[in-house]
């Protein structure tokens, strides 16, 4: 309900603005009856984007860098990222920025995924590219290779740090044998695109480069368990392990969406 109004007051500001570009195909009474929040990709102008379940445009804005990842969160108000500063933005009904949001400890804030918690904190990460001896791992790899690493951050209402994860701690380069035999100068092993919670609380992330998902102990910081790539933990029956996938999101009852890109 709360989100619903959200929706409601937002609209009622913008909708002056509204035009209809898109056309609906089918939309039977069984399609969710919500409105779709988006940046535009592709050629400019890329703008964001509230679409009715109809097709038509009630909120049409080029924010220019700003704009990634455009949605409501968990928190009731509008979030999306901002490329020149690297920071999330928190935006009220009324279109006002309330807050904006940064990794700590000298991480830059990766524009893929965000999430604003009810209780006014903040769950993000960042990409940690590192110089590492591969010749002390593989044979021929490069003394001075730069190797991927992940940073997860959760920060409290202040942004204060209460929560930092680093996938060195539990990843090892050669479990992508997409790189082998991992002797190239540059190394990005992960590529993690996406983070939700799962219903017990903990984080699961989807790390397209190692066709995984991960799902971590908030506290703690240990592997849960690992799904897909090379070491997964379970099998996949009547079906092909997904690969190379996008948007994880936990549906509750040990249930879970994501795009495969099939690669």
């Amino acid at each position: 309900m709360n989100r619903l109004l959200f929706i409601l007051c937002f609209l009622i500001s913008i909708a002056n603005q509204a035009q209809t570009n898109f056309e609906v195909v089918i939309n039977t009474p069984d399609a969710y009856q919500g409105n779709i929040f988006f940046k535009k990709g592709g050629s400019q102008p890329r703008p964001v984007i509230i679409l009715s379940p109809e097709g038509e445009e009630l909120f049409v804005e080029n924010w220019g860098l700003k704009g990634g990842d455009f949605k409501v969160n968990f928190n009731n108000h509008l979030t999306y990222f901002d490329r020149s500063s690297k920071g999330w933005f928190v935006m009220d009904s009324l279109q006002q920025e309330v807050d904006s949001v940064y990794c700590v400890n000298g991480f830059e804030a990766d524009n893929h995924d965000f999430i604003a918690l009810e209780n006014g904190g903040y769950v993000l990460f960042s990409y940690d590219l590192q110089p590492y001896a591969m010749d002390t791992v593989v044979e021929g790899g490069d003394p001075n290779a730069l190797v991927e690493g992940l940073i997860i951050q959760e920060l409290d209402a202040d942004h204060n740090l209460i929560f930092e994860w680093s996938s060195w701690d539990h990843f090892h380069i050669t479990d992508n044998q997409y790189l082998a035999p991992w002797t190239g100068e540059e190394l990005n092993f992960i590529h993690t695109n996406s983070i939700d919670i799962d219903d017990d609380g903990h984080f699961i992330i989807s790390n397209r480069n190692l066709d995984e998902l991960t799902k971590i102990h908030r506290t703690t910081g240990e592997i849960i368990w690992r799904w897909g790539g090379t070491q997964g933990e379970f099998d996949f029956v009547n079906d092909y392990p997904f690969t190379h996938q996008h948007t994880l999101r936990c549906l509750g009852d040990n249930k879970y969406l994501l795009y495969d890109n099939g690669n």
